[in-house]
Parts: C-alpha cells; sequence; structure tokens
C-alpha cells in the first residue's frame, strides 16, 4: 500500500521579525505556497508598495505574510482611497495537485478568494491581494490606501502603505487579432 507524501521543499529557518511575523512583496504570478519564505525578498524595514496605472485597468498589490505565532482570524480592511478606484482584498487559497497514478504531491496556489478576514497560523505563508479596478474617467494623480490586518481583538498587527498613480492614459483595446 502507497502512502502519500508532500514534496514540497521544508521551510527555511527564517526567524519573524518583532512583529511576530515575516511580510514581504510578491508578484500576482509568483506561486507562493504555505511553504514559502522571503529568501532574497526579506525586507528590513517597513513595507509599502506602489504601482502606475491606467484608465479602465487592474494593478494588483501582492503580499505574503509567515507568522511565527498563532495570531487567529485576523480582519483585512483598506483606509483612504477614493471613489475613482474600487479596490478589493482576496486571499489566496491552496489545492493539492499530482500527477494521474501518482501518490506524491504538491500544495499549490489555487484560487483568489474575495475575503474579510484571514487565518493566520503558525509557520503558514499566506498570500493577500488588494485589487485595484481604475475607473474609466478617473482623475490622473495618486490614490494612497492603507492594507490594515487587526488581530482578533482589533488591534492592528500589519499596516501597508499602498499607493497608486493614475496617469490620464487609456490603452486601446481595438485589435486586428481575433481573440
Amino acid at each position: 500500500r502507497k502512502a502519500a507524501i508532500c514534496r514540497d521543499k521544508p521551510t527555511s529557518k527564517d526567524e519573524p521579525n518583532i512583529g511576530g511575523y515575516l511580510v514581504w512583496p510578491v508578484g500576482i504570478e509568483d506561486a507562493i505556497t504555505p511553504n514559502s519564505t522571503p529568501g532574497k525578498a526579506r525586507l528590513h524595514g517597513p513595507l509599502s508598495m506602489s504601482r502606475l496605472a491606467a484608465l479602465g485597468e487592474y494593478e494588483p498589490f501582492c503580499i505574503a505574510i509567515r507568522p511565527g505565532k498563532d495570531f487567529g482570524a485576523c480582519q483585512l480592511r483598506l483606509e483612504g482611497g477614493n471613489d475613482d478606484v474600487k479596490a478589493t482584498i482576496g486571499v489566496v487559497w491552496y489545492g493539492m495537485s499530482r500527477g494521474f497514478g501518482m501518490v506524491a504531491y504538491n500544495v499549490v496556489p489555487h484560487t483568489l478568494r474575495t475575503q474579510s478576514s484571514v487565518d493566520l497560523r503558525k509557520d503558514i505563508t499566506r498570500e493577500i491581494v488588494v485589487t485595484c479596478r481604475v475607473a474609466d474617467n478617473a482623475k490622473a494623480g495618486d490614490v494612497n490606501m492603507t492594507l490594515v490586518v487587526n488581530d482578533p481583538k482589533g488591534e492592528a498587527i500589519l499596516r501597508v502603505p499602498l499607493k497608486l498613480s493614475i496617469h490620464a492614459v487609456k490603452p486601446n483595446r481595438d485589435t486586428d487579432y481575433c481573440m
């Protein structure tokens, strides 16, 4: 009889920062798993992020957080922003992947779900994505927001300033290519 085994790499021994967690910026295309650690992306100061945006476009801000202790169900919220930008908070959920006839599996990112909370457990990395949709008629300029993660008691354990610089450019979606 065969037993299933996880083929994911073991976690490294990165030490959590003073807040009890590691946090680092990631890309939307990065495969962040429960075992992910910052490696060379480790921050040595507070995290803040900025993006450039065009009219009618979506821009994601993605972070990974790896708690060094159990925080429990933490609330996610956004502060700031304006009517020109609709922002949603999503959390990446994981799934198991394995080939046909194989018992070995990998834990991989599966879906991005809009959520108002995330369960932050010790040594399990979670990816949080703030997706900003810029209105077609938005005013050019900077929109400042802050992603806030509150512990179950309501205390802010993480604040990430987000700056979206909107440019008065509208991409032309007309194309000769059949898609």
